[in-house]
């Protein structure tokens, strides 16, 4: 997190857009919006309001049921991150997050 990805994106995810008037975009959603709504031509998120509702569907569920869990679960089970970034340990939590990711 010391790179100079940071001075685009101060949380330092991935993907970020550098805009053509200096200003940046991130989060995935957000950057395809934009493409898509800016660039005439095949969209990436659907062409139809059911195309494009589906992939927000597909997309929301995907993090609330799946990458959430997994997330929580790594947080919570162990320090994989060291002790500066794991605050906390809740084995119970974890344990729930990771079977219900795996459902």
């Amino acid at each position: 997190r010391g790179w100079r990805h940071l001075k685009m994106n101060p949380w330092g995810e991935t993907p970020t857009l550098q805009l053509a008037d200096g200003g940046f975009i991130s989060e995935t959603a957000a950057v395809v919006r934009y493409l898509d709504q800016s660039y005439p031509g095949r969209k990436i998120m659907g062409e139809t309001p059911l195309e494009q509702g589906l992939d927000n569907m597909w997309d929301n569920r995907i993090w609330v049921h799946i990458l959430y869990r997994i997330v929580t679960a790594f947080h919570v089970l162990h320090s994989g991150l060291g002790f500066k970034l794991e605050l906390t340990k809740n084995e119970a939590w974890g344990e729930h997050c990771r079977k219900e990711a795996l459902a």
